[in-house]
């Protein structure tokens, strides 16, 4: 009982050796809040019996980089529940000694959405007759780059069902390929608009990860609809190889915070606009007042004098064109009502005049 009331913060600043010194029966008492906080380092000496000890729940509540810390005899240690119970940020972090660590079974109980976010370098590192205990719903999942990283051994070690259900994927991923490329020229994705979406996206990723470096969600300790509104668009990204690559080599704050809102949770209360200031108003400033409000508003001058027509506009010395879309220029008019709603919020306007949104 009295290891169960280790607060956060207790846990948290427990030493190596008084870790060491716990029995297994109060370890498994900790809250997996206090599991949560457990430092990298005390992470990676838990005994076998220790990790046997975990159960689902403090599994589940095992951070990323906390999964990374593990030692691969750990990850072995794992009761298959437990392993299927880590979050997929938990699994994407696991290193390939680790993954080439996990029993036959534990294999086998990887769920579909832990499968698709294992890296090709993981998915490579799966003893071939791991990899053939995966379930044809695993294999079914698995992103195009996945399947090309495949090793000649564990591709002749597909059974039947496994090469029918990748068959049947890789035929549905041809199809969406082909529709998805031929559209890239509607939405600005152009060889000449490529060099300011790679540096924008850079700089947008950068300055998220520091903004997320000091909070769990956008705006403190619980989500808001923009969390939620911009999660869509950077979880579809991390599952593409090559952003994938970007976002867990240069952002693993960013990393930490897709995988934390694929189970989003009320841990305190949003923060001041004083406390968000000094990383969130450089994602106000380039984000809307320099990238989107100066596009949108070109587009839907485009749309007034003809749909069909493409259009230019500077962003940040860089000369954007493509042809308008209705769809934005009707959110802008969405956007500027909303505005006007809310005109008379003298906060607000301080807020979006130094940041440079101009609606």
């Amino acid at each position: 009982d009295q290891a169960q009331a280790l607060t956060t913060s207790q846990a948290f600043a427990l030493t190596s050796e008084q870790m060491l010194a716990l029995e297994t029966q109060d370890f498994a008492s900790l809250s997996t809040a206090s599991v949560q906080a457990l430092s990298t380092e005390i992470v990676s000496i838990l005994s076998s019996a220790d990790i046997i000890a975990l159960t689902t729940a403090q599994a589940q509540a095992l951070a990323t980089a906390q999964a990374y810390a593990l030692t691969p005899s750990q990850v072995e240690s794992l009761e298959t529940r437990d392993l299927v119970a880590l979050n997929t940020g938990a699994v994407a972090a696991l290193s390939s000694d680790q993954i080439v660590a996990l029993r036959t079974d534990q294999a086998y109980a990887l769920t579909t959405k832990q499968a698709i976010v294992l890296s090709t370098s993981q998915l490579v590192a799966l003893e071939t007759q791991d990899f053939e205990a995966l379930s044809t719903n695993n294999i079914a999942a698995l992103l195009t780059a996945q399947v090309a990283a495949l090793t000649s051994d564990q591709v002749v070690a597909l059974r039947t069902d496994q090469a029918q259900a990748l068959t049947t994927q890789q035929a549905f991923a041809q199809q969406i390929s082909t529709r998805m490329t031929g559209r890239v020229w509607f939405v600005g994705s152009s060889d000449a608009t490529a060099p300011f979406i790679e540096s924008s996206f850079l700089t947008a990723l950068s300055q998220l990860d520091a903004h997320l470096a000091t909070r769990p969600y956008l705006f403190g300790a619980r989500p808001s609809f923009a969390d939620f509104s911009l999660w869509g668009q950077v979880y579809n990204m991390w599952t593409d190889p090559t952003p994938c690559a970007l976002i867990e080599a240069r952002a693993q704050n960013v990393l930490a915070w897709i995988q934390r809102m694929l189970w989003p949770r009320i841990e305190g209360e949003f923060e001041t606009w004083n406390s968000l200031e000094p990383t969130m108003s450089p994602i106000l400033h380039d984000w809307a007042g320099q990238w989107f409000l100066p596009w949108s508003k070109a587009n839907a001058a485009a749309i007034m004098k003809s749909a069909d027509e493409e259009f230019s506009v500077m962003l940040q010395g860089f000369e954007w064109k493509q042809k308008p879309q209705k769809y934005h220029a009707k959110s802008l008019e969405t956007l500027r009502k909303k505005y006007d709603a809310v005109r008379s919020d003298a906060e607000l306007g301080a807020i979006l005049s130094s940041t440079g949104i101009l609606l």
